[in-house]
């Protein structure tokens, strides 16, 4: 797109010295990023869309074909084959295959956004989501969002640990006992954080989770 953010593009390490590419989602990863949801287990892509169903087409061109002024998507790309075996139905051809994304969307008033962040299965719990995450959050203050937040499931204790140590406060969302809202304050220190180690899963934001599921 004429308007993509190139400069948001990033080739991060992880703590085993995994090189990944970290990048914006862009239009033309349509079928890398449904290959991507679809080889998710039935619990994780449960607990990103509320539904252990793949999206429809009209929902993934949504999520993939983003106006980055108001929404942004990163994309964490890992060479094919490397860590993990490629997805069913991955193209031969490609080289990279997407292993995580994370994204927010603003809100109306500007100031606060909701975001989502998931981990495919063979690459959580290797630091990938707390690297992740990070980056969300300073690509979201950069965009002058002052407030981060989003909605995991009660019994979704990983996330709920890698968002405290990220410095979110985690709350019960009103009327509903089945969900935790994380939040934090982008223009503010983050709180001290616990020192378990990292561990990467999934958080369900309810604004973008509603769009993902509305066609």
């Amino acid at each position: 797109p004429r308007d993509y953010p190139h400069q948001l593009v990033s080739t991060p390490r992880l703590a085993d010295g995994t090189a990944l590419l970290l990048r914006p989602i862009a239009p033309e990863d349509r079928r890398r990023h449904w290959r991507f949801l679809c080889g998710l287990s039935l619990q994780t892509r449960y607990q990103r869309l509320m539904s252990p169903r793949c999206l429809l087409p009209g929902e993934l061109r949504r999520i993939v074909e983003i106006d980055y002024r108001r929404e942004m998507a990163l994309v964490a790309l890992a060479p094919a084959g490397q860590g993990s075996t490629p997805p069913s139905g991955h193209d031969a051809s490609e080289r990279t295959v997407e292993v995580a994304v994370a994204r927010y969307v603003i809100d109306d008033d500007g100031d606060s956004a909701e975001f989502a962040m998931v981990v495919t299965d063979a690459w959580q719990r290797r630091g990938l989501g707390l690297r992740l995450l990070e980056r969300l959050a300073a690509v979201a203050a950069d965009a002058g969002v002052r407030n981060l937040g989003g909605i995991t499931l009660a019994t979704n204790t990983p996330m709920i640990r890698l968002a405290r140590r990220l410095g979110f406060t985690i709350s019960t969302e009103p009327g509903d006992w089945t969900v935790k809202r994380l939040t934090r304050r982008l223009d503010q220190p983050p709180a001290a954080g616990s020192a378990s180690p990292p561990a990467d899963t999934v958080a369900i934001p309810s604004r973008a989770a509603s769009q993902a599921r509305r066609a």
